[in-house]
């Protein structure tokens, strides 16, 4: 068993004479020594040293941020002044505020005779997004720093909910090409661009298609938009299931027999010639009384490449605009909704 004594002035400097001992117990057996590797406990009259600082600096401190429900482990330092060169212990751990779920542990060591830092290990799950705060006290003094913790980043578009109760859709009839859309609302949208989805089969009433078209979902509400095509093969209902989002739902389109929609009543047009056509559409209403509420002109890949509402077709639709190429038009007759879709070509 040994001891060291050391003689210090007030300040802890030296002061002579400057080593008094080592002493010892037992049997004597003397060595000289240039430094102490044991843990040294300093005591002023037999009491021990308390770490203490001046002022605990967290207005700086970094930290990295975390995620929302995912494990996280960090580290934060925390600048102080005036230490007194005292060896400090871990301490318990801090739980966090604000954001729950998060602890940090200051970490053993010793005071600098000045200025240093100290080292909290952080750990844990945060259990929200927001900041997660952690109030520190050391060597008499306090302060507080945080870590941001973020919502998981989404990577596939979602929504909470498909609306397909109230969808719209023209009425289509058997054997007769059909070309329209379908716009179905939906809530919860998180705000990612999406692609055109793959062709869906229709049901009950076969031979139509329904395809997504790419957009980015609003944050919050918002439309997709289906594009319907292809050529019924029945009479009933075309039954379309859709996948979109996380959510599903189904719209229907009727398909009627020829002639005997809407309580028969007549309704058809004549595309009048040059065929191909060239840079204005002339189209003959029939019979000559009846109303046309929405023109509509889809390119072969479904999309709408011109629309009108309550269109005067005593004159003739401008198309210059067109490439060459196939279209369909759409017309949708006011009095009984009914509609007609016929091909025409532009050169």
């Amino acid at each position: 068993i040994y001891c060291y004594f050391a003689t210090v002035n007030a300040n802890w400097n030296s002061a002579y004479p400057y080593v008094v001992g080592p002493t010892f117990y037992g049997n004597k057996t003397a060595a000289k020594v240039t430094s102490i590797t044991e843990t040294v406990t300093r005591y002023i009259s037999g009491t021990t040293l308390t770490p203490t600082v001046t002022a605990l600096n967290c207005t700086n401190v970094q930290t990295t941020s975390g995620t929302v429900n995912a494990s996280y482990s960090g580290a934060a330092t925390v600048p102080y002044t005036a230490g007194n060169g005292v060896a400090y212990t871990s301490s318990a751990s801090i739980n966090s505020l604000g954001v729950t779920g998060l602890t940090a542990t200051l970490q053993a060591g010793t005071l600098a005779t000045g200025n240093g830092n100290l080292v909290y290990n952080i750990s844990g799950t945060p259990t929200s997004a927001g900041t997660a705060t952690f109030s520190i006290s050391f060597g008499g003094q306090t302060c507080s720093f945080s870590v941001t913790i973020n919502n998981v980043i989404p990577t596939n578009p979602s929504v909470t909910a498909l609306n397909c109760t109230n969808v719209q859709a023209s009425a289509g009839t058997i054997n007769t090409a059909y070309i329209g859309t379908v716009t179905i609302p939906y809530t919860g949208g998180n705000g990612l661009v999406y692609t055109s989805g793959a062709s869906i089969n229709s049901t009950g009433v076969i031979g139509l298609t329904a395809t997504l078209q790419p957009g980015t979902l609003a944050t919050g509400n918002g439309n997709v938009v289906y594009n319907i095509s292809g050529t019924p093969s029945a009479i009933g209902t075309a039954s379309f299931a859709i996948i979109f989002g996380g959510q599903t739902c189904t719209f229907n389109i009727n398909v009627n027999d020829v002639g005997t929609s809407n309580n028969d009543y007549p309704f058809d047009f004549i595309i009048q010639p040059p065929h191909p056509q060239k840079n204005n559409l002339k189209l003959t209403i029939l019979p000559s009384s009846s109303k046309v509420k929405n023109v509509f002109i889809y390119d072969a890949s479904g999309r709408t490449v011109y629309s009108s509402s309550n269109p005067n077709l005593s004159n003739s639709i401008n198309i210059s605009n067109l490439s060459n190429g196939v279209y369909m038009i759409k017309l949708v007759e006011a009095t009984a909704n009914k509609n007609r879709t016929k091909k025409f070509i532009k050169e």
